[in-house]
This record gives structure tokens, sequence and C-alpha cells, in this order.
């Protein structure tokens, strides 16, 4: 009996054994496996730390994250440094500065480098390139920008002048400006000195631009009066004399100081009791007119036809006074013109509960003219592009008197 029992176990422990021997060479077989895989998987993060980390200096993002990994930081210094040699100078900076912060902190603690210099460098570089034709872009052509039309003017403006006149010219761009009075046959090239106009005649001027961009030719019409005595009107008032009519009127809007903002979103009212409050009073409908077209009746303070520059009339807002020197009438008051619209003392024919407002304001265009005027304005009420201006009589003459006897 214990023959056989020995016999049945060694029959039984055979198998057991295959199965132990398989069992070691399967899991032998995926320690291979593993150790494998592992070597493969590191190699495939290595490359994609490396290209990251080159990604993020193309791309100019900062590299916070790649400088808090030692390995990255080793690896991304490793490739700028086989690079170098066919990196621009002014980019090697870069090997030096991801150098010093991989060795002024341990992993975790090293602060984000900011790229901005970087790429600023490669803009230079690539601008340079482009200069000298290495590039494959061309340079930009100022010529073919959308550039604003050519405007060149006199200061002094044209009108009426009670002293000789030193006029320099102003454009909005670089220029070569020809000018010539109406008895020249000849032109005269402008040469930035002051043009001395001593009496009465005609300023005729043009330009062109270095880009062959021309202004058409003008004109401005001066009248020169040395003779003229002291004006009977205060010093920032015009005299305005145009047949029977003898007045003065403010040289700019209320406040009526040259570069100030004028005071808009005003009533009519209001208007009334400014002027009064300095012995003044508010222009009629009819004086505003003749103080704006002059003696000759022009359409605009400055002439007939409509200078888009002239005055404040294409603009977003209301200008300062005074800052557009060719706003100017022909008896030297300015802005009448655009800017803002000004209330006047005149009833309106059209609906007597409103009351006239003249000239245009900063976007009103070519329907800014002297005698452009609105009535749909209560006086009660204030208007954002309405301001306003003063007028006053003339001082009256004094009458001697005689004196009695005894």
């Amino acid at each position: 009996m214990g023959e056989e029992e020995c016999a049945g176990r060694g029959k039984k422990t055979g198998p057991r054994k295959r199965r132990l021997n398989v069992m070691l060479l399967l899991l032998l077989l995926l320690i291979v496996l593993f150790i494998f895989f592992k070597r493969y998987l590191i190699e495939e993060h290595d490359a994609s730390r490396e290209q990251y980390f080159v990604d993020s200096i193309h791309t100019g993002d900062t590299i916070a994250a790649v400088l808090n990994d030692t390995d990255s930081v080793q690896a991304g210094i490793q490739y700028i440094d086989t690079a170098m040699t066919t990196m621009p100078e002014s980019l090697v900076s870069v090997s030096d500065t991801v150098g010093s912060a991989a060795g002024t902190g341990s992993p975790g603690t090293l602060e984000a480098v900011d790229m901005s210099h970087v790429l600023t460098s490669a803009e230079e570089v690539a601008a340079d390139s482009i200069d000298s034709g290495a590039g494959t872009a061309s340079p930009v052509n100022p010529c073919e920008e959308d550039m604003p039309e050519l405007w060149v003017y006199p200061d002094p403006s044209g009108g009426l002048h009670y002293r000789e006149v030193r006029v320099r010219f102003v454009a909005n761009r670089d220029a070569t400006i020809h000018y010539r009075f109406e008895n020249d046959s000849a032109w005269t090239l402008y040469n930035g000195a002051d043009v001395v106009i001593g009496a009465t005649t005609t300023l005729y001027y043009d330009a062109i631009d270095s880009c062959g961009m021309t202004m058409e030719r003008r004109s401005e019409y001066y009248e020169v009066d040395v003779s003229h005595k002291k004006s009977p009107c205060s010093s920032d008032m015009v005299q305005v004399k145009v047949g029977v009519m003898n007045f003065c009127i403010d040289r700019y809007e209320w406040p009526n100081r040259i570069g100030e903002s004028p005071q808009s979103y005003i009533s009519k009212y209001q208007a009334e009791d400014s002027c009064y409050s300095i012995g003044k009073r508010l222009c009629t409908s009819e004086e505003w007119a003749v103080a704006c077209s002059g003696p000759y009746t022009w359409k605009y303070p400055y002439g007939n036809s409509y200078e888009r520059y002239g005055c404040i009339t294409h603009d977003t807002a209301v200008a300062q006074s005074g800052s557009r020197p060719e706003c100017r009438t022909f008896f030297g008051a300015f802005d009448m013109s655009g800017n803002l619209l000004e209330w006047t003392s005149t009833r309106a024919s059209e609906n007597g509960s409103f009351f006239y407002v003249m000239g245009g304001f900063w976007e009103s265009g070519p329907k800014s003219a002297c005698g452009d005027r609105r009535y749909s304005y209560y006086p009660q009420n204030s208007h954002n592009p309405v301001g306003f201006r003063c007028c006053s009589d003339l001082p009256k003459p004094q009458t001697p008197q005689t004196g009695g006897g005894r």
C-alpha cells in the first residue's frame, strides 16, 4: 500500500513542475518586454521634452515649466550649445539666459524667464535680413500706404491785418513748397524763412511731397492797413465794419481764450447770462453772419471754396480754440465755421419757439458755411454741439462840452 501511494504522488508532481516552469518563462518574457518598452518610453519622453523646449523658444512663451525640471534644462542647454554655430549672434544670449537660470536655483524654485528680448532680437535680425535683401519679404513702400491728402497753409492766414505780416508755411508732412505774389512772374522756393507781406496782395502757393503727391494751387488774400489806429474794441474782440454795421465780436468761442476748449452743452439763456455778466451781449444772427463772411461776403471764413482741413469740420470732437490758424475770418475771429454751433439772439422765422444757431460743428463738413443756420434747438435746453460767443456795441463817441461864461 505504501509503494502505490508513492507512485501516485510522483505522477502528480510532474505536471505541476511543468506548469511552474511555463509560468516562470512567461514572467521572464514579461520582464524583458517591460524593460524594452521602458527604454523606448524614456527615449520618447526625452525627445518630447527637448522638442517642447525648442518650441517654447520659437513661440516666445515663458519656459517656467521647462526650467522646473532639471532634465529638461540640461536637454535645452545641450540643444542650444549644438545649434549655436548656426544661430545669429543676437540669439546666442538664449543659452546664457537659460544657463544662468539653471544655476541660480534648485528644481522647483526657478523663476519664469521672459523671452520678449529674444523675440525683439529675432525681429531685428529679420528686419536686417529684409533690408539687406537676404529675406524673401519686400520692404514696405511708404508711398503705397493710405496717406492723408497733402495739406499746406500759411500762418498767419489771409484777411485784414493792421501791421506787416510775416508768414510761414505749415505742412502736414515733408514737402517742397513754391509761392509767388500776384504781381510776380516767377515762383520762389520756400526755404523756411518768413515771407514778409507789407502791402495788400494775394499770395499763391502749391506743394509736392517726396511720393509725388501734389496739393493744388491755392491763394490767400492779405489786406494790410498799417495806417489803422487803435481798435475801439477790447483786446479780446475784433471790430467788424461792413456798410452801416459796426460792432465788436469775440475772437474765440466762450470763454474766449486761445488754447482752451470752448464751452458746449449750454442753453441759450445761460449764454445770454454769461455775456451780460461781462458787459457784452449775445450776437444777432445777422451780425454773426457778417462777422464770418466779411466785406467780400465769402462763403466760408477763409474764402469761397470749402477746405476740408481749414476748420474743425471733419473731426470727432470739439477742439481747442484757435487750433486751426486758417479758420480765421477777414476781421480776425476764429472758429466761426465748425467746432461748435453758436447761439444767437435772433428768433427763428420758421418757428417762433426756437432761436437760430450758426456755423456748423465739428462734423458738419461743407454744411458749416457762414450763412448756414439751424433753428430746431429749444432755448431752455442744453445741447452738446452748441456753444456761443459774445458781441458788443462800439462805445459812443464823446461829444465835446462847451463851456459857459459867467
